[in-house]
């Protein structure tokens, strides 16, 4: 409560001290450094809330659907992420961190993907064959991980394959 007082306060003094460039709204200004410092300091739901009335706004904002796109994916909303990124590069393609970002998603999917077919891999009793694929499948898992720079102790207890 107090973080959400503190940025009222803020957005409010500088409405009041902003003196943006010709034709630039101090309001919007305001408003934009607001919801990028409710971003940074992770309050996401009021940063969603703020970029959302940004780009409600102004449909053109390519920064606002960017900042979307980061909140959703940093929420697993990961369709929602994808929608906003596309929004924002709609607008920029020459954007290589939305274009890696949209990737990172996709590997962040599959990775949860594959982390809930674990529960199903049974290594007691299984083929040859059934042990290969478990083995291959956990490496599969691994190597998407270690794309993510996931902590190395979590990567050797998803590696041990039981016996």
């Amino acid at each position: 409560m107090g973080r959400v007082l503190m940025l009222l306060l803020m957005v409010a003094a500088g409405g009041c001290a902003t003196t943006g460039s010709p034709g630039q709204d101090p309001t919007n200004q305001s408003s934009l450094k607001a919801a990028e410092l409710a971003y940074r300091q992770g309050d996401l739901h009021l940063a969603e809330g703020l970029w959302r009335e940004i780009v409600g706004d102004e449909d053109d904002l390519s920064p606002g659907w960017c900042y979307l796109g980061h909140i959703s994916f940093r929420q697993h909303r990961y369709e929602e992420a994808l929608s906003s990124y596309q929004q924002c590069l709609d607008f920029r393609q020459q954007q290589p961190a939305i274009w890696r970002n949209m990737a990172a998603l996709r590997l962040r999917q599959a990775t949860e993907l594959l982390l809930t077919g674990t529960a199903y891999l049974s290594d007691s009793g299984d083929t040859g064959e059934q042990q290969r694929f478990n083995r291959e499948y956990r490496k599969l898992l691994q190597q998407l991980m270690v794309l993510q720079q996931v902590d190395s102790r979590l990567l050797q207890d998803l590696a041990h394959v039981p016996e």
